[in-house]
């Protein structure tokens, strides 16, 4: 946000049309929403909106995908599931939720603690994050790519860091300490931790006590 707001301050065509070939270029890295671009690039000359049509289109696409696979799922939240099969869900294998995030004192710290997540979130946006858990990061827990000077690539929540390494927890669970003398490259990843495809391992009956006992963190 603080970058793009740099952007909106210059009606300059060259600068504009250089930040929508960058933008183009690295389109499937960087997630910005298809509002965001237009007024963003409303702000420029009318060459450089026509020179955005295919970043305009992808961001256009994906959006769609998104939303389709929303309304899918959308009828789950017409009826109400059950609290207790659903906390079962949660701290079961099956699902591994709770192998991220705490609940009270039970659960891992990976993830954002859902303690009190029914009480800031609705069930929809529930729904959203467990189905597609890349469309938004909670603060503080956005993964980072690290790329060492031997070539290995790490990915994980950043954990510690001070002014010699930089500590990521990964997907496995473990911590990974990494010097900052050996990092070749370091940048934020729009892929969640959290594994894709948790509603082809649940049920249609599990996945909608999962959002019922959500809902009921307050």
């Amino acid at each position: 946000p603080v970058l793009l707001r740099a952007f909106e301050r210059t009606h300059s065509a060259p600068v504009g049309m250089a930040l929508v070939e960058k933008l183009t270029a690295i389109r499937n890295e960087v997630r910005i929403p298809i509002e965001e671009l237009n007024r963003l690039l409303g702000h420029y000359p009318p060459e450089v909106m026509n020179a955005a049509q295919t970043l305009l289109a992808a961001s256009q696409e994906g959006l769609a995908e998104r939303k389709a696979k929303l309304e899918k799922f959308a009828p789950l939240l017409r009826s109400a599931g059950n609290v207790e099969a659903g906390r079962k869900v949660f701290f079961h294998n099956k699902s591994a939720c709770a192998s991220c995030h705490r609940i009270g004192k039970e659960g891992g710290t990976v993830g954002p603690d859902l303690s009190t997540i029914g009480a800031i979130r609705e069930t929809r946006d529930l729904l959203e994050a467990v189905i597609l858990p890349s469309s938004s990061f909670a603060r503080g827990f956005r993964p980072y790519i690290v790329v060492t000077t031997d070539g290995k690539t790490h990915t994980g929540v950043l954990t510690r860091e001070s002014t010699d390494a930089m500590t990521l927890r990964t997907a496995t669970l473990a911590e990974v300490q990494i010097p900052r003398a050996e990092i070749e490259e370091l940048k934020e990843s729009n892929t969640s931790i959290m594994p894709q495809g948790l509603e082809t391992r649940l049920s249609e009956t599990e996945l909608r006590d999962l959002l019922a006992y959500l809902k009921s963190l307050q």
